[in-house]
């Protein structure tokens, strides 16, 4: 057999992982992102609102998230985040859903050890003590849907195949 001239070039693993991600995206959207929280945590605490410090960060984090925006129409589907899967209406749906679920559990996380230190008047160590169940079954059906996630996955592939789980 002849052998083709047109070989796929192998590359080194390094070598294919810069070439993949967009780095440059990177370091576009990761110093706006860290401006714009420096704002928010240092705004009305270490500075005024007002000042030039947190105006300046404000107004950093826009242009560099401008400019971020820009490069990633520019890459195409080779962006960090592909602008068409932003038009996609279930990506945004997830996102919300996201959202409203970790808003929950991040209020449930830091009010209810309040609730029951300044109403039940409990200590800190009782406080964790009457947490434990609530954390503990998370962290059981966490666990659980990982591996009937993990399993749907796996039957669902050798499935395809004809092969038998074990």
């Amino acid at each position: 057999m002849p052998v083709s001239s047109s070989r796929p070039k192998t590359t080194t693993s390094l070598g294919r992982l810069v070439t993949e991600l967009d780095l440059s995206g990177f370091a576009i959207f990761g110093p706006s992102m860290v401006m714009l929280l420096l704002a928010l945590q240092w705004g009305g605490t270490k500075y005024e609102w007002s000042s030039a410090t947190i105006i300046g960060f404000f107004c950093g984090s826009g242009v560099l998230f401008l400019i971020f925006l820009w490069w990633e129409k520019r890459q195409g589907d080779n962006a960090m985040i592909p602008l068409r899967m932003v038009k996609n209406r279930i990506f945004w749906t997830s996102c919300v859903n996201t959202l409203v679920l970790m808003g929950l559990i991040m209020v449930a996380s830091f009010y209810v050890p309040i609730y029951f230190q300044s109403v039940k008047g409990d200590s800190p160590f009782t406080s964790g003590y009457h947490l434990l169940p609530a954390i503990l079954s998370q962290l059981l059906f966490g666990v659980a849907a990982g591996i009937a996630g993990k399993s749907f996955f796996l039957s669902s592939l050798f499935g395809r195949a004809g092969m038998k789980l074990t």
